[in-house]
């Protein structure tokens, strides 16, 4: 069905604004239980994808059609779970409540994994959806520069150690905290340490998501901009100079922004990024420039590691085995390898991590000298610190494996269609940046990542529809 002029400007302002409104990891509703119903973003794509179905673009049948194989796999997953909190749960809890509960959050989960599939495959099946997302996607990505360059050029010019030393600078007494409520709901309570750590956080006011410590921060511009600043790297049609330019300049400016951000999950993303870049440049054409530019881009992150001051203490000091030896973080993984090692098949079960974590033998010994970990114990809660392993210690190894299969499998179609379409401008730059989004994504898995977030979820989901031809009108695809 056609669109008419003013459906066609409605889904060109909606596809500008998606990437925006998911970067903007506001939660209105930070008391409520459901993870997707604290995030701003579902609300707007519900709503967008509604129209879509009362206007008929989308019907319910079509969508049932794509997802009722999967049913099988949602049944194993419930059964596993079911059985893994009957067995592994803490002995002071009402086992069948909980059980309900567990079961009921897993299945609430799936609709709207389901909403931002969907959405995915009918952005990428209309060509002003695409460019419109693309525009907001570049819109969005000089946002971010804009803001990290401010906070920046405040953090290292020395003006932070007065503002420290005067309490409130005017900087963050009067934009900061005028801006923070408009982007920042979930933890209002919990004060940073933006001044001491140094960290790219917006506001002093730590923020869940994009704008949060460095660690987030790293987190989604490995896992979301990168990759799809890296596809325009590897378009090869005749009028790609201007593409080039621009993926280079994303891609170079980015892996800068994650070394002078200054931790160590950005360190680390960044250094494969490079690596990332370096592959590309050894495989392509005009290796003499390109293996130019990149070599630029590692010695200008080398100068940022050895001769920024803030940066070169803090790399030291992750370095000496003695400093990071006790750090939560590494005490937390340690002790979560050894709950996956007791409970591999169908792991200990959602919402028991904490239960079990906090016995652990590394944590119990540390925890008297660490105020961190006795804090997390106080709340109740404790952060899985991985995303990977805090997953395979609820949902077991064989779920896991099956995940990680299934984004090989993906990957595999679309080298597939890359092989059989090798000219097509889209799929070039489609595989180039799944190829990165899945060695990006599973290098921050082991760090702060939320997989959850609508920030990783998407280009999953556009990588999923680029792998079923989502973007092949019907006709042509059977025809083909």
């Amino acid at each position: 069905m056609p669109f008419s002029p003013a459906q066609r400007m409605c889904i060109r302002i909606f596809s500008f604004l998606c990437i925006p409104m998911a970067c903007w990891q506001v939660w209105i509703l930070p008391n409520m239980p459901h993870y997707h119903l604290q995030h701003f973003f579902v609300y707007p794509v519900s709503v967008y994808m509604l129209y879509l179905l009362l206007t008929k673009y989308i019907t319910l049948g079509e969508i049932g059609a794509r997802w009722v194989k999967y049913t099988p796999l949602a049944l194993c997953v419930l059964a596993l779970q079911a059985l893994a909190v009957w067995n592994y749960s803490p002995p002071d809890v009402d086992i069948m409540r909980h059980m309900a509960v567990v079961l009921t959050k897993i299945v609430f989960q799936w609709p709207f994994l389901l909403v931002y599939a969907e959405f995915c495959r009918f952005t990428l099946q209309h060509e002003t959806s695409r460019r419109a997302c693309m525009a907001g996607f570049l819109c969005t990505i000089g946002l971010l520069f804009a803001l990290c360059g401010i906070q920046g050029i405040y953090l290292y010019t020395g003006q932070a150690q007065t503002a420290l030393l005067q309490e409130l600078h005017v900087y963050s007494k009067n934009i900061l905290l005028c801006i923070s409520p408009l982007l920042e709901a979930r933890w209002k309570d919990a004060i940073y340490d933006f001044y001491a750590q140094g960290a790219y956080a917006l506001t002093i006011q730590r923020m869940n998501g994009l704008f949060e410590e460095t660690s987030v921060l790293a987190a989604w511009v490995a896992t979301f901009f990168l990759p799809f600043s890296m596809g325009f790297l590897a378009l090869r049609t005749a009028q790609t100079r201007r593409a080039h330019a621009l993926g280079w300049i994303l891609s170079i400016t980015l892996i800068l922004l994650l070394f002078i951000a200054r931790g160590t999950t950005a360190m680390s993303v960044g250094g494969v990024a490079l690596g990332l870049l370096l592959l590309g440049s050894l495989r392509g054409r005009r290796k003499v420039l390109t293996l130019s530019i990149t070599g630029l881009c590692l010695g200008l992150c080398m100068l940022i590691a050895c001769y920024v001051p803030q940066v070169s203490v803090f790399g030291q000091a992750r370095m000496n085995i003695a400093n990071i030896a006790h750090l939560p973080r590494l005490v937390i993984m340690q002790d979560t390898l050894d709950i996956i090692t007791a409970h591999p098949l169908t792991g200990v079960g959602r919402g028991n991590f904490t239960a079990h974590i906090v016995e652990g033998e590394r944590y119990k010994a540390r925890m008297p000298h660490d105020p961190e970990l006795q804090g997390w114990k106080q709340a109740g809660s404790v952060p899985p610190l991985s995303a990977l392993l805090g997953f395979t210690v609820q949902y077991g190894l064989p779920l896991t494996v099956f995940l990680l299969g299934g984004i090989a499998r993906i990957w595999f179609q679309i080298y597939r269609r890359y092989q059989a379409q090798p000219t097509s401008s889209f799929v070039q730059y489609m595989f180039a940046a799944c190829s990165a989004w899945c060695v990006l994504a599973f290098i921050s898995s082991i760090g702060s990542l939320d997989m959850r977030n609508p920030l990783f979820c998407l280009p999953l989901f556009v990588f999923m529809a680029v792998a079923q031809h989502a973007d092949v009108p019907a006709e042509e695809y059977h025809a083909a």
